[in-house]
């Protein structure tokens, strides 16, 4: 594999950050940006960002992977503010000018998905052209609503009531405007205006984080993504740096397949 690494400098708004471009010889008009969660460095979780990226450079998509504000080399914010979001738009415009024929792809992983969703709104208003959105695993850092299981019917022998299906967002499945409830609900149809793909990786109902879960229930729009094979990939059994050769070799092979299109 033909795979160059280097470091390059970023002149964001809020100060320079860091990022690492994996170049390689390009099957495909895509350039992915690889988004680490609050707290992470450019290589991620057992280095599983490097992994990914050079695994995608080895089926020709270039990439650049980012320090989080508080993570790496990169300095947090003065303000106290470590949200990468607002960096996101000039990391993907370094990007497009090294590949300016090529769409962005923003990948995240765990955690990071959350900062990927809000970057996502904020690329496509700076009118970055945009592929795919694609979360591995997304934790969604929203609390899961308790079921309703009817304790005192079932220990006093009276009959319980099938429990409701959980919803986000507070009683009756309302959601308050502007909080990450609203953002996520709102998610397939951003991408869906940015004529762009919305990818999903899952290990399995029981593994993922219950706030997704619950999303993926209870939202329509969710429910469609997750059951189409070109939009979601479930990786039974897998742990969460994907380390087993089986599932790496599946989840490498499917995402470089789906962005590359």
């Amino acid at each position: 594999m033909n795979l160059i690494e280097e470091p390059v400098t970023i002149a964001a708004g809020r100060g320079p950050r860091i990022g690492v471009i994996a170049r390689a010889a390009r099957v495909a008009n895509r350039a992915v940006l690889i988004m680490p969660a609050p707290g992470e460095t450019r290589t991620g979780p057992g280095r599983l960002y490097v992994r990914l990226a050079r695994g995608l450079a080895g089926s020709g998509l270039p990439s650049m992977r980012l320090d989080a504000p508080d993570g790496g080399d990169c300095q947090p914010d003065e303000r106290g503010h470590l949200a990468i979001d607002d960096d996101a738009v000039d990391a993907a415009r370094q990007l497009l000018a090294l590949h300016p024929d090529s769409r962005v792809a923003v990948l995240a992983v765990g955690r990071g998905a959350v900062g990927a969703a809000r970057a996502w709104c904020e690329l496509n208003r700076a009118g970055v052209p945009l592929s795919a959105l694609c979360l591995v695993d997304p934790a969604l850092g929203l609390p899961a609503p308790e079921r309703k299981v009817g304790w005192w019917r079932r220990h006093f022998g009276r009959p319980a009531r099938p429990a409701a299906e959980p919803r986000l967002g507070g009683t009756a499945g309302s959601v308050v405007e502007g909080s990450d409830a609203a953002l996520w609900i709102a998610l397939p149809a951003e991408v869906r205006a940015a004529r762009a793909r919305l990818l999903v990786v899952t290990r399995s109902p029981i593994r993922s984080d219950d706030g997704f879960t619950t999303l993926a229930r209870s939202e329509r729009a969710w429910r469609k993504t997750l059951e189409r094979p070109r939009s979601c990939l479930r990786l039974e059994g897998a742990d969460p740096g994907f380390a087993q050769p089986a599932h790496w070799r599946k989840l490498t092979g499917w995402l470089a397949t789906q962005l590359a299109h």
